[in-house]
């Protein structure tokens, strides 16, 4: 009876070392009958059965286990292979940016040397024209500084050789004015060289040369029209809306007696005096005499 009690806790122990809690707790169950029955071989035959269940899912963990080890281990191996391809391929880049640097430092000092040497030879060139415009200057001498003087002279002779110049303006207002009439500018500011008629309103070139002549005009009633005239061709127009002014300036070439007018091109038009219109022209440039 004591051997039995002895073995049956040897077993029990071997067992709660084997199984889980779940089992555990149905084997505690059996042994707690088994011990009430005293049916010892029952138990034996339970715990044997028990333990095989348990060796054969133990097994299967363990092949589990094995197999993701295995797993693990292919995809470790894996890793290590594209690393070390990764590893050459990052090798290979830097040294590609190295050879890159060193070009681009050899195109920029090439660069530099040839702006160097472009600058040094625009340098050069500037300097032997100066010393050829130098030396021009010095062959020509005295003799070319007196022509130039004199062509000078000359050109100012010719600015001044005849003094013309106008300004006049109308006095009071005018109306009832017939197509293409001339628009008289009665009251005269400046007239040197006497060549504006302010009876007449036309001016006549005293000499031929080059002349400027402006005219303004304002005007009360309907749409006015004003004509520049030269020898009575029109040279310039003008268009004046109701109750508003106008302004124009020619630059003419005239000869000796040549006449220019303002006209009036609408009938039964008016013009404003008292300074609103007004007339003027001076010689700018006299012709050559030969």
């Amino acid at each position: 009876m004591l051997r039995h009690k002895m073995e049956f806790v040897l077993l029990k122990i071997l067992f709660w070392n084997f199984v889980s809690s779940s089992l555990a707790d149905d084997v505690n169950n059996k042994l707690k009958i088994a011990k009430e029955s005293r049916d010892f071989e029952e138990l034996k035959e339970y715990v044997a059965t028990g333990m095989t269940h348990m060796a054969a899912k133990h097994a299967n963990d363990m092949q589990g286990l094995k197999n993701l080890i295995e797993t693990q281990g292919r995809q470790i191996q894996t890793l290590q292979s594209d690393n070390l391809a990764y590893v050459s391929i990052i090798r290979e880049l830097k040294k590609e940016i190295e050879e890159m640097k060193t070009n681009c430092a050899k195109i920029e000092c090439d660069a530099n040397s040839n702006k160097k040497k472009s600058t040094e030879k625009s340098v050069i060139a500037a300097d032997t024209v100066d010393e050829r415009r130098s030396k021009s200057a010095q062959n020509q001498g005295s003799a070319t500084l007196k022509e130039r003087e004199g062509h000078q002279n000359r050109i100012r002779t010719s600015v001044v050789w005849t003094e013309v110049a106008f300004f006049a303006w109308i006095t009071n207002d005018i109306h009832h004015l017939r197509k293409d009439q001339d628009i008289v500018f009665d009251h005269v500011d400046v007239n040197i060289g006497n060549a504006y008629n302010q009876h007449h309103g036309n001016f006549v070139a005293p000499v031929g040369g080059t002349y400027v002549f402006s005219v303004t005009l304002l005007h009360f009633g309907e749409l006015a029209y004003g004509h520049f005239v030269v020898n009575r061709a029109v040279a310039a127009k003008l268009m004046l809306k109701s109750g508003q002014g106008a302004s124009q300036t020619i630059v003419v070439n005239l000869s000796t007696g040549d006449d220019v007018s303002v006209q009036n091109t609408a009938t039964d038009r008016g013009f404003n005096g008292d300074r609103y219109c007004t007339f003027s022209g001076f010689l700018l440039n006299e012709a050559h005499r030969s």
